[in-house]
């Protein structure tokens, strides 16, 4: 073969691969999913019903047709930091559990317990410790954030951890649990330890969290 038929065919060879590589990164993009929104700087964030791949192609398609066939409710957490949480798809109702310190994969309970802790972040401090990615132009993100976060948030007994609802706008739900990793204060006074009567509220004396309310309940619910 000559030289020149060597570069011709090698130059082939390179535009195949590249196109394939394009074709791939777009279809990756086309299946991939993500939430409606993601930790802010300062923050992490755990997503417990983080889709597999054949899910994350439906919630995408789901994104897509506005639809929501499914929606969430955070119940509440166990003593030993076990978030709580139903899934409602029609008239399908599933509770699962979710350690996030542990990073394990959530797991199907049958009965909600009945001394789960209902600590309240209200939704204005949530709004803080998340972002909407790839909004444009930038100055409507808080706006479209506001859209994506319609309830309040619920605080793990130490404090370290916050489970909210998120919502893509017309599409699909997802609950996600977000940590602060940039404070100086402890978790355990940015949620005192001391327990209050069911329905008190009080304002926490730790300055980085002055927006934050206090509620401990009891909750109690039988699966339908």
């Amino acid at each position: 073969m000559s030289r020149m038929k060597k570069i011709i065919a090698f130059g082939v060879v390179a535009a195949l691969g590249a196109c394939a590589l394009a074709c791939l990164v777009v279809a990756l993009s086309l299946v991939y999913y993500r939430p409606a929104v993601v930790a802010a700087s300062g923050h992490e964030m755990r997503w417990p019903t983080r889709p597999g791949l054949l899910g994350s192609v439906s919630k995408r398609i789901q994104v897509f047709m506005e639809i929501r066939p499914c929606d969430y409710m955070v119940l509440g957490w166990s003593a030993e930091g076990v978030l709580f949480y139903q899934e409602a798809c029609q008239d399908n109702f599933q509770v699962w559990a979710y350690d996030p310190a542990k990073e394990s994969k959530p797991y199907r309970v049958e009965a909600v317990p009945t001394d789960l802790l209902q600590e309240i972040v209200p939704r204005r401090s949530v709004l803080n410790w998340v972002q909407s990615p790839g909004v444009r132009p930038a100055d409507v993100e808080p706006m479209v954030r506001n859209l994506e976060i319609r309830a309040d948030g619920l605080a793990s007994p130490d404090g370290r951890w916050v489970a909210v609802v998120v919502r893509h706008i017309y599409g699909p739900e997802d609950v996600i649990v977000l940590e602060m990793v940039t404070t100086s204060v402890p978790p355990t006074q940015v949620f005192p330890e001391t327990l209050l009567p069911a329905s008190t509220i009080v304002t926490p004396p730790s300055a980085c969290a002055s927006h934050m309310v206090r509620r401990t309940a009891t909750f109690s619910k039988s699966l339908p």
